[in-house]
């Protein structure tokens, strides 16, 4: 997908349809789309600085009782780890601590030019029947 802000959309129902291919729990789908929603508005706000066609790459996938969601985009080199995250909702780099907090592991890479952010989520609660 490219950086516009009309992508949103796409993506969340994306996300929305792999969550519940995964059969993921609604708690989980939630975290998942905080973090993804944090994630591509940075990119189009502070890594490519406007909406544009750089494309951001997104995956979701199940390994070894954890579900996995990787981010990639273009945007100048950025590790969302090295920046001190703000707690009060209202200061700026509150959305970092939604980055770093909701998945129970964070990897960063800068690979061929690309931010490569992978993000683990727990042993993937079922949907209830």
């Amino acid at each position: 997908m490219t950086a516009q802000h009309q992508q949103l959309t796409s993506v969340m129902n994306w996300l929305e349809y792999s969550g519940s291919q995964l059969e993921l729990d609604s708690q989980l789908l939630l975290r998942l789309q905080l973090v993804t929603e944090e994630l591509f508005l940075n990119t189009l706000q502070h890594g490519y600085g406007q909406a544009c066609d750089a494309p951001i790459e997104l995956s979701l996938t199940e390994e070894a009782g954890q579900v996995r969601l990787t981010y990639s985009d273009r945007a100048p080199a950025f590790d969302p780890r090295s920046q001190p995250a703000r707690q009060n909702p209202e200061q700026a780099g509150a959305g970092l601590a939604l980055i770093c907090q909701l998945p129970d592991e964070l990897d960063y890479q800068r690979r061929d030019g690309c931010n490569l952010i992978c993000l683990r989520f727990g042993t993937p609660s079922r949907i209830q029947d």
